[in-house]
């Protein structure tokens, strides 16, 4: 033993990736002073580290009720189910990601508001329709409201279409 030094004992566990996702987005959440982008971090790693591959469907299982048209493919946000050429698609929903993430309403199960607005942004980011600038520092209220309305134009710009 060197002088000076201590010893401790570490649990050490072995993790999966999405396990370690959760686990960083718990933490994460609880320990910094709140704000939406905290969700926004974990949604964005879970999308990508589930569209490696990374997150087994058992981690996040979708509901066999589930409304095909809620399904979504990692790594993207889109509900568009990828080309036949694509050889492995890694589906989900955004109840199973908030079930995955832990965000969701004890009573019921269900996504919590933030979350619902962390990930609309997240989406309308992706589909390049919003910037990251344009939401930074939002209260989830606020970041609720904005996406509605943004989604609202989006809606109604396509239908024009």
């Amino acid at each position: 033993m060197y002088p000076g030094t201590k010893e401790f004992e570490w649990k050490v566990e072995s993790l999966t990736d999405g396990q370690m996702i959760s686990r960083m987005a718990h933490e994460n959440s609880a320990r910094r002073k709140f704000d939406t982008s905290v969700f926004r971090e974990a949604i964005a790693a879970a999308v990508e580290a589930h569209g490696k591959g990374l997150i087994p469907p058992k981690e996040m299982p979708i509901d066999p009720k589930t409304r095909t048209d809620t399904i979504r493919y990692a790594p993207t946000f889109s509900t568009e189910k990828p080309s036949v050429t694509d050889s492995v698609t890694h589906p989900y929903t955004m109840e199973s990601f908030a079930k995955f993430l832990g965000f969701v309403k004890a009573e019921s199960q269900k996504s919590t508001n933030s979350f619902i607005a962390a990930f609309g942004a997240e989406e309308l980011i992706a589909d390049g329709i919003m910037k990251e600038s344009q939401i930074r520092g939002l209260s989830a209220e606020r970041l609720s409201e904005l996406v509605i309305a943004v989604r609202k134009q989006r809606d109604a710009a396509r239908a024009e279409a």
